[in-house]
């Protein structure tokens, strides 16, 4: 049996609570239970953080940043207040770094680069 939990979004994210008796009998009135309480990380979240251990130019993590959340290069240009050429460049430089052909690719590398368990 599933122990129960309780879900809720606030500022700081969102969080799980399950509770699991440590009593012998969990049905007595002054049976305890211990809380178990975890944050569940946006994948955004991860991606951003993965990035801070690769060796990136700030233009570069901006692209890569615009790349997870499934920008065009027209989009990150007017975002970045930069020419589509530079945008390209940025992008080309990114896939030679991270040894990718593809934008999905970049993405899945850098999530790779994130070791710890997903939650």
């Amino acid at each position: 049996m599933k122990p129960p939990n309780v879900i809720f979004d606030n500022r700081w994210g969102r969080f799980v609570l399950r509770a699991y008796s440590v009593a012998d009998d969990p049905r007595a009135s002054d049976a305890l239970i211990a809380v178990r309480i975890q944050r569940q990380e946006p994948l955004l979240l991860r991606f951003v953080e993965a990035l801070n251990k690769l060796e990136l130019s700030p233009q570069q993590r901006e692209i890569a940043v615009g790349l997870a959340k499934g920008s065009s290069n027209r989009e990150l240009a007017e975002s970045m207040g930069v020419s589509m050429n530079t945008v390209a460049y940025h992008v080309k430089q990114l896939f030679m770094k991270l040894d990718s052909h593809d934008r999905q690719q970049v993405i899945a590398k850098v999530l790779a680069e994130n070791i710890g368990p997903a939650t």
